[in-house]
C-alpha cells in the first residue's frame, strides 16, 4: 500500500484546500507539539459491520497506550463515532490515561444505537466533524486504527503515518 498511499498523499497535498475553520478547529481540539508527539485512535464502533470487518472494543486500545505513556508521550487524540466507546474510556481507564485523552469534545455527533452519524445528525455538520477528526489525527506521529477510509485519509495528510501505524484487524 505504500505506492499507494505516496501517491494520494501527493494528490492530496496538491489539490485539497480543507476550508480554514477546519483547519482552525482541528488545531484547537489536538494542538501540536513537535517535542512531544502524540498518539492518534480512530475507534469506528457503531456502525461497523461485515464479513471482514470488526468491533475493536477500547480496551484494546489501552496497552498501546500505556505503552506510549511510558515511551514518554504524552497526549492521545481520539476519534470514534462512539458515545459508548468513549465513555467506557472515561469510566474504566486509569486516571493518569483519561488526563492524556483528547477528543472533539461532547458537541459532537455520533452514532446513536443502530443509527450511524449520516443518519443522527446534518450532513455538513457530520462531514465537517469527521474531516475536523481526519486532520487532528493526522496531526500525531503514531496511529492505532481498524480498517476505515478516515484513517486512510489521515495517512494521506501525513505520509509519516504510513510506518508509523497499526491496524488492529490486520
Amino acid at each position: 500500500m505504500k505506492e499507494v498511499r505516496l501517491d494520494a498523499s501527493r494528490l492530496v497535498s496538491k489539490y485539497f484546500r480543507i476550508h480554514p475553520r477546519i483547519v482552525k478547529t482541528a488545531d484547537e481540539v489536538n494542538p501540536t507539539d513537535r517535542n512531544s508527539p502524540c498518539l492518534a485512535i480512530h475507534m469506528r464502533n457503531a456502525d461497523k459491520t461485515g464479513k471482514n470487518r470488526q468491533k475493536i472494543p477500547p480496551i484494546r486500545f489501552l496497552e498501546y497506550i500505556e505503552s506510549f505513556k511510558a515511551a514518554g508521550g504524552k497526549r492521545v487524540y481520539v476519534a470514534s463515532d462512539s458515545h459508548k466507546a468513549l465513555q467506557y474510556m472515561e469510566n474504566n481507564f486509569p486516571d493518569e490515561i483519561k488526563g492524556m485523552i483528547q477528543t472533539q469534545g461532547k458537541n459532537v455527533v455520533r452514532s446513536y444505537r443502530e443509527f450511524p452519524t449520516n443518519i443522527v445528525g446534518d450532513h455538513h455538520r457530520v462531514n465537517s466533524e469527521a474531516l475536523v477528526d481526519t486532520l487532528a489525527m493526522s496531526k500525531c506521529g503514531f496511529l492505532l486504527h481498524g480498517h476505515s477510509t478516515l484513517s486512510e485519509a489521515a495517512v494521506y495528510f501525513n505520509f509519516k503515518l504510513h510506518d508509523n501505524s497499526v491496524n488492529l484487524e490486520d
